[in-house]
């Protein structure tokens, strides 16, 4: 964990003194951010698990208040390897979704509109359920960004280098 992640502890104290929540409202505001950055250490861990599935180690993973980085010892030698890790961390929020969405589809009847009408205000599972579904969207829509060194840009610059080389692949 980052040194700088202290700072979203800050945050969480300003936005509980601000918006004077409860002793309720404080826990399921860590709740939420600490199932947020759960989302990004899974995240991480797909790559890093990919990653040795190529004899590629993992130095650490390193969790910093804008997101996490997987560290990794080297370079995958191919093209396709270095595609199937940075596309892993992706897939990973992908999979939260599915699980997200079956447990609400099961959970949430006709009568649960309440859930869509603040999804600020998170009190209960079925509600951090919601946001995550609409956090691991956006999370996975945001790392495939094509720019370089988010996942996006590592997919583009793996698939770029099937035709040339690394270098200039990296360049585009």
């Amino acid at each position: 964990i980052h040194w700088t992640f202290g700072f979203i502890l800050l945050l969480v104290a300003y936005i509980a003194m601000n918006d004077q929540l409860s002793a309720k409202g404080v826990l399921w505001l860590f709740i939420t951010i600490a199932s947020l950055f759960t989302c990004v250490v899974l995240h991480e861990y797909g790559h890093a698990l990919t990653a040795r599935r190529f004899g590629i180690k993992t130095m650490d993973i390193l969790l910093t208040p804008i997101g996490g980085i997987a560290r990794l010892s080297g370079m995958p030698k191919k093209p396709m390897q270095e595609f199937l890790i940075a596309i892993a961390g992706p897939l990973v929020n992908v999979a939260i979704v599915i699980v997200t969405l079956v447990y609400l589809y099961f959970t949430i009847d006709a009568n649960s509109e309440e859930l869509l009408e603040d999804l600020i205000i998170i009190d209960s599972f079925p509600e951090l359920m919601l946001y995550l579904f609409f956090l691991n969207i956006i999370l996975f829509g945001f790392n495939l960004i094509p720019a370089f060194p988010m996942d996006g840009g590592r997919i583009l610059r793996s698939l770029l280098s099937l035709k040339m080389d690394r270098l200039k692949a990296t360049q585009i």
